[in-house]
């Protein structure tokens, strides 16, 4: 488990050294644990059992708010030459803390990063929606790299369907079956 403090004076996120289970912070902290750790953690939460029902699987994002506190999924693709992993995580904020649970540790180089930066004059669900924008980065380059290759191919298109069109489409279409990024919102609708 890692604990970052929020310090909405000067927009700093920062790395503690202390474990967070010791901790009497009374300012603004972002717990990154696993489900393990989550369920064993001595703070008594509002609907902690709703998240963690909602952890057990994660099957898509999504995003509840009550009046105690904000929680959700999110199911992250990350494209890279044709391969796509997707990375799950559920997050849990309120008031002073926000709690982001997951098991591959993929959210530490982002808390990490933001952590070089200045968020100052963010409140602390700005904070969340910060990070949100840090994992969309990469994604947002991936999908573009994907549409200047689709307009190359339409490009060759409205000059000439070529001989081998249909083999062409396809594999386009076998490729983008088996894609979480294009298929699973469809699919959970």
């Amino acid at each position: 488990m890692e604990q970052y403090s929020y310090h909405e004076e000067t927009g700093k996120i920062t790395l503690e050294k202390k474990t967070a289970q010791n901790s009497e912070n009374t300012g603004k902290s972002i717990y990154l644990m696993s489900l393990d750790e989550f369920l064993s953690h001595p703070r008594k939460l509002v609907r902690k059992n709703n998240f963690i029902h909602s952890m057990t699987p994660i099957q898509y994002c999504k995003i509840e708010k009550y009046r105690e506190c904000v929680q959700g999924t999110m199911r992250v693709p990350k494209g890279n030459k044709g391969q796509v992993c997707i990375h799950n995580f559920g997050f849990y904020l309120s008031e002073q803390e926000l709690y982001l649970v997951e098991e591959s540790h993929f959210l530490m180089e982002y808390l990490n990063k933001m952590a070089d930066g200045t968020y100052e004059g963010y409140s602390f669900r700005q904070i969340l929606l910060a990070l949100f924008e840090e994992l969309l980065q990469d994604e947002v380059l991936y999908l573009q790299k994907q549409e200047e290759h689709l307009a190359g191919l339409e490009e060759e298109l409205l000059k000439k369907i070529p001989d081998y069109f249909y083999e062409m489409i396809m594999k386009y279409r076998k490729r983008f079956m088996t894609s979480p990024i294009f298929f699973m919102p469809i699919m959970n609708s």
